[in-house]
């Protein structure tokens, strides 16, 4: 059943409402027992409607700006409204609030079905850094580390892309050129889940993330992570876990720092790291716990 929702906050106020009344009209014909998002774009204009219909709204918030759009929301007793935040990060960025009844906070991490880990390679890389070329998520902080004396011969791989019409990509680029090889921009590949156990640690310079699946990937092909000590969910399962380095400062000397802490690492202490980040994944982010989690929500 199609509603028109695509690109809503590019369309304007008409467009909304449209979209707002086939909601509606879908909701009215089908009495949903529930009405469920799994991001938090439309939470605005379904609020009305399950209000409007009496019918309970569940709203995963997984986004950092999607955190005002949901929490001027509130629920009714004949309504509720069930927030699932996925990382305590992204609940404390809620702030504390006095719900009235019918509002409910959660937080429930996203299921990962952990894979068996590679064997180990003889001959590994480094460092890789995995995400999209944007200023927020920060590989110019990895470049700027590498170009700190301490870490003359350090290289590593970038795998990502920039966004359409934005130059950060470029300046990136430019940026690795007096590195004379070593950092190498490796694009987009469809396999870089394969190509993850080439390396030693994964590189996570993000100034924020809501939870931070790379980590798990990280973990899962054997890596350590090394992330942002400010980073919100991908530094929440850092420290819970013990299972990776932190850099306190959001700049590539603070990072230079963490990189030769790495690069000093042990075969032995690295194995104990990777394990205790795929043991805490196997305790916290099991699909059992999600259930449980959820029981009464989505289950």
């Amino acid at each position: 059943m199609h509603a028109p929702i695509g690109l809503l906050h590019k369309r304007g106020r008409v467009a909304q409402l449209k979209a707002a009344a086939v909601l509606g009209l879908l909701a009215l014909w089908l009495r949903p027992a529930r009405i469920y998002l799994n991001q938090a774009g439309l939470a605005r204009l379904l609020a009305p409607v399950s209000r409007v219909l009496s019918t309970a709204l569940a709203i995963h918030v997984r986004l950092l700006e999607d955190v005002p759009r949901v929490t001027t929301l509130r629920g009714t007793p004949s309504a509720p409204l069930d927030l699932i935040h996925i990382s305590d990060a992204m609940a404390t960025a809620a702030g504390p609030a006095t719900l009235p009844a019918g509002t409910t906070w959660h937080k429930a991490y996203d299921p990962y079905a952990l894979a068996e880990q590679p064997k180990p390679l003889p001959q590994k890389a480094p460092f890789v850094f995995v995400g999209r070329l944007s200023h927020g998520k920060g590989p110019h902080l990895l470049i700027e580390a590498l170009g700190q004396p301490v870490l003359a011969d350090a290289r590593a791989d970038l795998y990502g892309t920039g966004i359409e019409g934005d130059s950060y990509a470029d300046k990136l680029a430019r940026k690795a050129e007096p590195l004379e090889g070593r950092v190498r921009m490796m694009g987009f590949c469809q396999d870089v889940m394969q190509r993850l156990p080439a390396y030693r640690f994964l590189v996570s310079t993000s100034h924020y993330e809501p939870l931070g699946r790379v980590v798990m990937e990280g973990w899962e092909a054997g890596l350590v992570p090394i992330v942002y000590a400010g980073s919100g969910g991908a530094a929440e399962m850092v420290r819970k876990s013990g299972a990776g380095l932190n850099f306190d400062n959001w700049t590539g000397e603070a990072l230079a720092g963490a990189l030769v802490t790495a690069q000093q690492m042990t075969d032995e202490a690295h194995h104990a790291m990777v394990s205790a980040g795929r043991a805490w994944m196997a305790q916290n982010l099991g699909l059992e716990n999600y259930k449980r989690a959820l029981s009464g929500i989505l289950f």
